[in-house]
């Protein structure tokens, strides 16, 4: 198989508003799409969400679902904490979002 792509990678998400407008206000994305169950397509099962999605530019999107009635997310304890992060890169800039401690730490590196 030759992918020519990735259309989206999706994460979770505490608040779909609130992440929506960390992405737009801070990396500029265009919020590009939303759409909300009550249960999962594939599965029927009754699981309520809210799916966003966010334009990150040459064909790439980054999607989030917030799961309101889910048990509250956590990181996965087995896996570092510097491990778990985000690196876009607008122009020649790339910018490092990482959560460590309850803290999201935004460095704008050239």
């Amino acid at each position: 198989m030759n992918i020519k792509k990735i259309h989206h990678v999706a994460y979770r998400c505490r608040d779909a508003r609130e992440t929506v407008e960390f992405y737009q206000n801070i990396l500029g994305m265009d919020f590009t799409l939303v759409f909300a169950e009550n249960n999962v397509p594939s599965t029927k099962e009754p699981n309520p969400y809210m799916h966003v999605f966010l334009d990150a530019g040459m064909g790439n999107v980054l999607a989030f679902f917030e799961l309101p009635d889910s048990p509250e997310m956590s990181r996965d304890s087995n896996t570092p904490e510097w491990v778990q992060q985000c690196c876009p890169q607008k122009g020649a800039q790339i910018v490092w979002i990482m959560t460590f401690s309850s803290y999201t730490y935004i460095l704008r590196l050239k």
